[in-house]
């Protein structure tokens, strides 16, 4: 969907950038969403903050538990383009450039690849996660 607004020539630039920033953010939300569901549904499940942070707080969770930076820099991928898309969604008197949109659709391909390379990871029952009421990360419920 976002690519092919991408493409599209509708003469209000402004409104497609806005829009297919939207749909390229909220691609990779649900992607990223529907792998920590799938591979990590308990850590998912038991994870505190708002829908979008959520997300974060689950990737920086896992790069402590993991010691691996690629949870890390998924989670700073996912903090820039939420931002992005606040951006294009809330703040309409203040230009939203190509540039912008161009990070979304570059990352889009990023966070699907680092997702490929952690998907093969998984914390093991016995990892002490807070399931046993021992909570190794501040934003864990």
């Amino acid at each position: 969907m976002a690519d092919y607004l991408y493409e599209s020539t509708y003469s209000n630039q402004e409104c497609l950038k806005r829009t297919y920033s939207g749909r390229y953010y909220y691609f990779i939300y649900h992607k990223v969403k529907e792998w920590l569901e799938t591979h990590y549904p308990e850590i998912f499940k038991n994870m505190g903050g708002s829908s979008h942070e959520k997300l974060r707080f689950c990737m920086e969770h896992l790069a402590i538990e993991k010691k691996n930076k690629n949870f890390h820099m998924l989670a700073l991928k996912l903090g820039v383009l939420h931002q992005i898309r606040v951006h294009a969604d809330y703040h309409l008197d203040n230009e939203f450039t190509v540039s912008q949109v161009m990070i979304l659709k570059k990352r889009k391909g990023s966070c699907m690849s680092i997702t490929g390379r952690i998907s093969s990871l998984k914390i093991p029952p016995s990892a002490g996660f807070s399931l046993c009421g021992i909570k190794k990360h501040p934003r864990v419920l």
